[in-house]
């Protein structure tokens, strides 16, 4: 079987590790660690801007809700003044589906964003424990190796 199977980079399919592998990939992985240990520093200042840029996307989801909940009020209040009988004009109809719709995808995009920025916060929170831990020369886990590798490009 070959050594990159789905596995693993040192995996074979019978769940063995090569020794030949094991040799040459546990200085490459010592080296990393030490590498990390080194940019941790510079790592945690990355990571610190990139929450405070997901903190800020959160406060302009917020911001962008309570818009879209005051302008909804606004028209329910112009609902209000109109004529009675409003419902059978196909206009006036039209345009109160109009607002009621926007208003629904609006609420909708609020609670995509949040989600999104809240999973990118936890990963980040991550992140940075792991980083910590790198810094104070303490071994990684797969785990926590995974959730700087998560916040970090190519």
């Amino acid at each position: 079987a070959a050594a990159h199977d789905i596995k693993g980079p040192l995996m074979h399919n019978g769940g063995s590790t090569d020794r030949e592998e094991v040799a040459v990939a546990a200085p490459a992985v010592a080296g990393a660690a030490a590498d990390l240990a080194d940019e941790a520093p510079s790592l945690l200042s990355g990571l610190s801007a990139l929450k405070q840029g997901l903190r800020g996307r959160v406060a302009e989801a917020n911001r962008l809700e309570d818009n879209s909940q005051r302008l909804y009020a606004a028209h329910l209040a112009e609902e209000e003044s109109w004529p009675e009988g409003w419902a059978k004009n196909a206009t006036l109809h039209s345009q109160a589906e109009s607002w009621k719709a926007l208003r629904e995808q609006q609420h909708e995009n609020y609670h995509s964003d949040l989600e999104k920025a809240h999973v990118g916060l936890h990963r980040v929170e991550e992140a940075e424990d792991a980083a910590q831990a790198a810094s104070a020369g303490s071994q990684l886990t797969a785990h926590q190796l995974k959730a700087i590798l998560a916040v970090t490009p190519d």
